[in-house]
């Protein structure tokens, strides 16, 4: 599926009108989209439109929505009638990370929650590129909304460890990602600490270092639940 400015004008006039409250609009919008979603380059033609900044809001906004949705149903779906092309899947786990950490907040949460979904199934063995991504966002930014984004972002991701029985595949996906992410994790933590206790942080920057620290202490607790790591004992 091209993506050309009739079609994305079309998928936006078809979002929008799914939130419009005319229900026969609703409806008939629903069903095209429902039908186009099945097709190559559908999931991409939904992130090329949240990442335009000239869509309107609500189209914008509904897209997202959309977007999750469309990654609940069909991304774990195989065989013929459903399901998403190897490629778009590949080309959807390269952008979605910084796609989401520079949407508006609403556009962000659904973001969010596509790429939590994307991740249980996928991370870390089918999605190699997504714990280096993350560190790189973490050791070079210096933009707060980044940093806790990406924090953020990390401690859903690890999520999945606490749920399961230990098992050598967990172990093996936990040392990975311990290692991967260690030096990275202890560092953000530190400086946020040392900025929050060093005082003087006006209401609104220390709200959101109160924020990254509480999920740089959610990603440290899934990276222990089964065992507490060697670089967390020697650094604690």
């Amino acid at each position: 599926m091209a993506a050309n400015a009739a079609q994305m004008a079309q998928l936006a006039q078809l979002l929008t009108q799914t939130v419009a409250g005319n229900m026969e609009a609703m409806k008939s919008s629903e069903q095209q989209l429902r039908s186009a979603e099945v097709q190559p380059g559908f999931g991409l033609m939904l992130l090329e439109l949240l990442r335009g900044g000239s869509v309107e809001e609500s189209a914008r906004q509904a897209g997202a929505i959309y977007f999750k949705n469309y990654i609940r149903r069909q991304w774990s779906v195989e065989g013929a009638g459903g399901g998403i092309a190897a490629a778009d899947r590949q080309a959807i786990k390269q952008h979605i990370l910084s796609l989401m950490l520079q949407a508006p907040k609403q556009v962000q949460v659904q973001l969010s929650a596509g790429l939590e979904e994307i991740s249980i199934t996928d991370y870390p063995a089918e999605w190699q590129s997504l714990l280096p991504e993350m560190v790189q966002h973490l050791k070079t930014s210096q933009d707060m909304s980044v940093l806790k984004g990406t924090m953020e972002t990390a401690n859903t991701v690890f999520l999945k460890f606490r749920n399961q029985a230990r098992s050598e595949d967990l172990l093996r996906e936990i040392k990975y990602t311990v290692v991967g992410f260690q030096e990275t994790h202890l560092t953000v933590f530190t400086a946020a600490t040392q900025r929050v206790l060093g005082g003087g942080l006006p209401p609104d920057q220390l709200i959101s270092h109160f924020e990254l620290l509480n999920a740089t202490l959610g990603a440290f607790y899934s990276l222990h639940v089964v065992d507490l790591p060697e670089f967390f004992e020697d650094h604690m």
